[in-house]
């Protein structure tokens, strides 16, 4: 199974171009392959950081609540569910990432569908205060992070992964069918035994997927 993504770099701008072709990023086994876009892409993001007169301060949660209630009605359009926003800073460049699901699987057409309709949304005067980011979307993968009460109400039944702050009972991550989780206490199933672990010694949980 593959893992699509579609991206664009908004630290470039060609001084004689208004628009610049942007990434097509195709995750497979784990390794990533990148491919031009033939059609272009607005690229102004760089633009809008650096005018500085119009800035407003976003919070990081404010801007992923923006971000997720721009990006929500195009992806009911896409036929596709949002599964989450990040913004985050990856070695020198931030990254906004809107991860994308569907049951029949994601595809790289979807991933281009939802980045297309979402780039001039952000041309909104809140997000001027950002510094220069990539925006990319991408499926949520397989093994992927369970982060909303909705996620976890999604995998009940499924194998998730869970990795401790510090080692619990020896380890530091354990294995088993999601349960339950009701904010305060994870339940997993290990073979015939249910085994409880407080959410907050939990540092992540992801869906598990056996290879």
């Amino acid at each position: 199974m593959q893992e699509w993504a579609f991206a664009h770099s908004s630290l470039l701008v060609e001084p004689l171009m208004k628009y610049v072709g942007g990434i097509l990023r195709c995750f497979s086994d784990g390794n990533a392959l990148r491919l031009p876009i033939s059609s272009p892409v607005p690229q102004k993001h760089e633009w809008r950081a650096n005018r500085l007169e119009r800035r407003e301060n976003v919070t990081n949660k404010e801007l992923i609540r923006r971000v997720t209630e721009l990006v929500t009605p195009i992806c009911q359009e896409a036929e596709v569910s949002l599964w989450d926003v990040t913004f985050e800073k990856e070695g020198r460049q931030h990254v906004l990432t809107v991860y994308i699901d569907r049951e029949e699987g994601v595809n790289i057409t979807h991933c281009e569908q939802v980045s297309r309709a979402l780039d001039p949304q952000l041309d909104a005067k809140v997000f001027d205060s950002l510094p220069p980011y990539m925006l990319t979307v991408s499926s949520a993968g397989l093994e992927r992070p369970l982060i909303r009460p909705e996620h976890f109400q999604w995998a009940l039944g499924k194998d998730v992964s869970l990795s401790f702050y510090k080692a619990t009972n020896g380890q530091n991550e354990v294995v088993g069918t999601l349960v339950s989780n009701d904010g305060v206490q994870i339940v997993i199933k290990e073979g015939e035994e249910e085994k409880t672990f407080a959410v907050s010694d939990v540092a992540r949980v992801r869906l598990y997927f056996s290879f």
